[in-house]
């Protein structure tokens, strides 16, 4: 990806890093903020990891470089005496303010320390709001001298096209399932192809699977079977407090699209190894209530990190996948 981007030759002043999930768009990302503040690149045009630009980038202290969003709280605290950052704060500086963006607009307008590059790093550009969005396409059309812009999003489609015509697009594709089983298998992952299974087959989600998903998933999954009319007899709302809400309806989630396939003869994608108890569902599950759930998880996870009740968001999920069924 980095030779087909020509990042060999230099960096554009603002670029644009999106692609598939889990295909490393962060870490191509600071790999270009890397490139623009290291005078000495290897032969590939990627940092050389040995001057004293690339050591102070590393630990988030190079002078000429500014970093925005979720990256930012682990800069801002990496000193062995900073206090360790509340949720709150987090969740409110995983996303770019307009406030933001005005600091990134002084940043850039002074020269640069190390008379090389002044490089910002967004990341995930796609969380800003319109107010930002705004803010950041000021920049983006009169940038100044020796500046370096690196947006990376998750969503293209959540950025306005006025910033995505303005910058050189680098679209990442996904690494081969060949490729992804033998990385995954690399990084001590148990199971490397159902742990890519229960991600849609992004390798560095499926390495990041904590193991409280894969306590949830043994819980859920009987569970989910047994409403669907299966041999096991599980109270499902039991497990409201069981388990993480993110990880509830993930599984859901997959399961629902799961179900949905075996409906029409499809192999199940993200659970595999539950085809039996999923062929023995399908049959029960009306099409039309596993597509309204699906539209109810799509909601519920925009509404993830600010739950009012977690106990009871998980309890009406439940509730609403034990409705799909026929109960005789």
């Amino acid at each position: 990806a980095w030779q087909r981007a020509g990042l060999a030759a230099g960096v554009a002043q603002s670029v644009l890093v999106s692609g598939a999930a889990g295909a490393g768009l962060r870490e191509f990302g600071w790999a270009i903020l890397l490139r623009a503040l290291c005078p000495t690149p290897s032969a590939d045009g990627q940092a050389c990891g040995r001057c004293q630009d690339c050591d102070w980038a590393g630990q988030g202290r190079h002078p000429d470089m500014l970093v925005l969003g979720a990256d930012a709280l682990d800069h801002e605290d990496a000193g062995d005496d900073a206090a360790p950052a509340t949720d709150e704060r987090k969740r409110d500086r995983a996303s770019i303010s307009v406030g933001d963006v005005r600091a990134l607009t002084v940043f850039l307008q002074k020269s640069a320390t190390r008379d090389h590059a002044r490089v910002a790093l967004l990341w995930p550009a796609d969380s800003m709001n319109l107010a930002a969005a705004n803010a950041l396409l000021k920049i983006l059309e009169e940038p100044p001298t020796r500046t370096h812009l690196v947006l990376v999003a998750r969503s293209l489609e959540r950025l306005p096209a006025t910033i995505r015509s303005r910058c050189r697009l680098l679209r990442l594709q996904g690494p081969s399932p060949q490729e992804a089983r033998a990385w995954v298998g690399s990084q001590q992952v148990r199971q490397p192809e159902l742990a890519l299974a229960q991600v849609g087959q992004a390798p560095l989600a499926a390495a990041q699977l904590p193991a409280s998903y894969w306590t949830a998933r043994d819980r859920l999954l009987p569970a989910f079977a047994g409403s669907g009319g299966g041999r096991r007899e599980v109270r499902l709302l039991d497990l409201a407090d069981a388990v993480e809400l993110p990880h509830l309806v993930h599984l859901l989630q997959t399961w629902c699209l799961d179900l949905l396939a075996v409906q029409h003869a499809i192999a199940p994608r993200y659970h595999p190894d539950q085809a039996e108890e999923l062929r023995r569902c399908a049959p029960r599950a009306a099409a039309e209530a596993l597509f309204g759930l699906l539209r109810q998880l799509g909601h519920s996870r925009r509404l993830l990190e600010h739950p009012l009740n977690p106990r009871l968001a998980a309890e009406e999920l439940l509730l609403a996948y034990m409705s799909v069924f026929d109960r005789g």
